[in-house]
């Protein structure tokens, strides 16, 4: 793309978000530059904090780029953050049996033996 559209795809992509929530394509669409085009601008801008970008699930799997005008809520962006949970355990299990390689460098039998918490 040549240097010469580049203030005109702005205008017409701002134009276009002016109606609401766009993926890159439905942007690509209604301003008829490529989606290549688009989504390269839509990224130039995000850093100028003029658009921002929300990730949603596809209809064909994996998430779509959803974007809207307005810098990015921080609120939003932490809720919409991929958290997985995890289960932090202080208190070990109770060992029936002691390991054998132990048992057998100090010599104790390994089904005698119990091992606690």
């Amino acid at each position: 793309m040549s240097r010469r559209f580049q203030p005109q795809m702005r205008a017409a992509i701002l134009v276009a978000l002016e109606a609401g929530y766009q993926r890159t394509d439905e942007i690509s669409a209604v301003t008829g530059f490529s989606t290549k085009d688009v989504s390269t601008r839509l990224c130039y801008m995000r850093g100028l904090g003029l658009v921002n970008a929300v990730r949603a699930p596809s209809a064909h799997g994996g998430t779509a780029c959803i974007w809207r005008l307005g810098p990015s809520d921080l609120d939003e962006t932490y809720s919409q953050a991929d958290e997985r949970q995890v289960v932090i355990s202080s208190k070990y299990p109770t060992l029936g049996l002691r390991d054998p390689l132990v048992a057998a460098l100090f010599g104790a039998p390994a089904a005698t033996l119990m091992v606690t918490a």
